[in-house]
């Protein structure tokens, strides 16, 4: 691969830890995983014209969206280009197809752009699709590299695109430089490395390193037998947490002092134990490093690794068990300014030693406003896909996350389906709704209503 070579205008920053592991890896072998596709459908008329100048905007406003990756001088390194690549859209349009094959080509359509991928060093690292299926309905395919951006990053991103397509139809201008200005990952990198040269590095080892001590796999059981050749048939399967539930979850939220994480997060270790038959569980999660004027807005992938590791008391009632939760995910939150990976190198632990990980996203509050020309988008997802290979010491043997938009709890469950059936998989997720709905049931009966 040949070094582009840096223009007049562009900016050369160091990039974070984490940033830097994936750009190493990336060139031995490019990880699908880290392929981020995000979809919404837009039961309306959408001009590509004025798609790409809103693209083009937002671009110019992030520096994350207008960098690549590369080594200049021989040292790894963020460049930040001064303008946007053009274009960053791509039209296609799906009318001259048979209605009963439309859906078909939509599939392949999405499954093709992202087996693109990308390429760290040359960019652009993110490319917005623009599908139409008929006159008023159109799918939005918005693919990133996640070296550049986590999911709150792409909730900010459909927030200003949906601003800037307006303004793209009324005939406006861009909004002025004076305005574009927004925060700057290399501004958290530079802040991250201030937390290091302070000893920040030395007191977060000590804390992981007896926080990490006794962390093994769970190895949940599976109904079907190994395939001997070792070979994994990654599959996804979504679904929808009852409404009813969602309301609950915030009303016992406030109750226990907990956040929405805390007890869903709950839930799914005790149920771990149950399928195990453990006490002690742990799980690889990731944890949001937002908050602030420097982070809030920010387009970057900021996140941090961390495995919470608890004892399930014997007889445990709703309230101690989230108790125990929750003190488990304060304590990460306080030791997370480093790296995990930095961590894991320095202390010696095998990130594979624990094999489940669990996600939760609480999309920002701007998400509920997103809509193209007064029409509010939709998330696009199908219920049962394909999920590409998962690599890594971080691999997970099952993969469960869970968003709350509003009073939407939505989740994926990622599995290996050489070890685990389709019928296993919906009994987990039946499990997992029905203890939700029992914990929160008994968090009542403790504060003494019916």
């Amino acid at each position: 691969m040949t070094s582009p070579s840096t223009q007049t205008g562009d900016v050369v920053a160091p990039m974070s830890d984490l940033q830097m592991r994936w750009w190493a890896g990336e060139r031995l072998l490019p990880d699908p995983s880290l392929i981020v596709p995000a979809r919404m459908r837009v039961r309306a008329t959408i001009d590509p014209a004025a798609m790409e100048a809103a693209a083009q905007e937002v671009a110019q406003r992030h520096e994350a969206l207008r960098t690549r990756f590369d080594r200049v001088d021989g040292t790894p390194v963020q460049i930040i280009r001064r303008v946007p690549d053009r274009p960053l859209t791509w039209f296609r349009d799906l009318r001259d197809v048979a209605p009963a094959q439309r859906g078909d080509a939509l599939a392949e359509l999405l499954a093709a752009d992202r087996i693109r991928g990308f390429e760290l060093a040359r960019g652009p690292l993110m490319r917005l699709g623009v599908i139409r299926c008929a006159m008023r309905d159109h799918i939005l395919a918005l693919t990133m590299h996640h070296i550049i951006a986590d999911g709150w990053a792409t909730a900010i991103f459909w927030r200003e695109l949906s601003e800037a397509y307006d303004r793209a139809l009324k005939g406006e201008e861009l909004t002025p430089p004076s305005k574009r200005a927004a925060p700057r990952l290399r501004d958290w990198v530079a802040a991250r490395q201030s937390a290091l040269e302070r000893g920040q590095a030395a007191r977060e080892n000590q804390y992981w390193t007896r926080a990490l001590r006794r962390v093994r796999p769970l190895h949940v059981p599976h109904d079907l037998p190994a395939n001997r050749g070792g070979l994994r048939k990654p599959h996804t399967r979504r679904f929808a947490v009852p409404r009813e539930h969602v309301n609950d979850l915030y009303a016992c939220s406030k109750r226990f002092r907990a956040t929405p994480f805390m007890i869903t997060m709950a839930v799914f270790m005790k149920l771990l134990g149950r399928y195990t038959g453990r006490r002690d569980v742990a799980v690889m999660t990731l944890l949001n490093r937002r908050g602030g004027p420097l982070t809030e807005d920010l387009i970057g992938c900021i996140f941090n690794h961390a495995t919470i590791a608890i004892v399930i008391p014997p007889d445990a009632t709703a309230g101690s068990l989230v108790k125990e939760v929750r003190g488990a995910l304060l304590d990460a939150y306080d030791h997370q300014q480093v790296d995990a990976h930095r961590i894991w190198r320095e202390t010696g632990f095998m990130p594979g030693s624990v094999d489940v990980l669990f996600i939760f996203d609480q999309s920002p509050q701007e998400r509920k406003g997103v809509a193209f020309g007064g029409v509010r988008a939709e998330l696009y997802w199908v219920a049962e896909e394909n999920e590409e290979e998962r690599r890594g010491p971080t691999t997970p043997g099952l993969k469960f996350s869970l968003e709350l938009i509003d009073d939407r709890l939505v989740g994926a469950l990622g599995y290996d389906a050489n070890l685990y059936s389709k019928a296993f998989i919906d009994t987990f997720l039946c499990d997992y709704i029905t203890l939700l709905e029992e914990i929160v049931h008994d968090e009542a009966l403790e504060n003494g209503r019916p």
